[in-house]
């Protein structure tokens, strides 16, 4: 019996549409409700861990308050607007896990100018990023898998040698 492969049967039509499309129509509502709720506490925690590098991380702490603010905000803060555009669910998941992967390069840029030795304790938090990614955003696959790859390139290329 010929089965046709994942791919093709989501690119079959149905009518003037896909089944891919028509997927991601009948899931937008429930998912961008879901995607608000969690990016809304994603942003609460990622923001509010500041404090954390501030005690943890005495000499990076001004790095730590103006690269997340500067660099993290604004796109964070274009993401909440940019749900409220019409557009497939799709691009939206794409829009957020672009936003974890560019958090945890600024993460690791306030990480790798600390001198603090307590940093090499601190490298391993780095694994909530790629937990947002997998568990916490459910994005779609290949946007979980490529988001999950980038991320764990970052935390490998600025993880310190004397960690392994």
């Amino acid at each position: 019996m010929f089965r046709l492969s994942y791919y093709q049967q989501l690119s079959q039509r149905i009518g003037t549409t896909t089944v891919r499309h028509k997927y991601d129509i009948d899931r937008h509502d429930v998912r961008l409700r879901s995607l608000h709720l969690h990016t809304s506490l994603l942003a609460l925690f990622y923001f509010s861990y500041t404090l954390v590098d501030i005690f943890l991380l005495p000499d990076v702490a001004m790095r730590s308050v103006l690269l997340r603010l500067l660099i993290v905000g604004p796109p964070t803060v274009m993401l909440f607007a940019y749900y409220k555009r019409s557009v497939s669910i799709r691009r939206k998941e794409l829009a957020a896990v672009l936003v974890v992967c560019l958090a945890t390069v600024v993460w690791c840029a306030v990480l790798l100018g600390s001198k603090n030795p307590q940093v090499l304790g601190y490298f391993y938090a780095g694994l909530v990023f790629l937990m947002v990614l997998t568990i916490v955003l459910i994005p779609p696959f290949e946007y979980g898998l490529y988001g999950s790859l980038f991320v764990f390139a970052c935390l490998y290329a600025c993880m310190p040698r004397s960690v392994f």
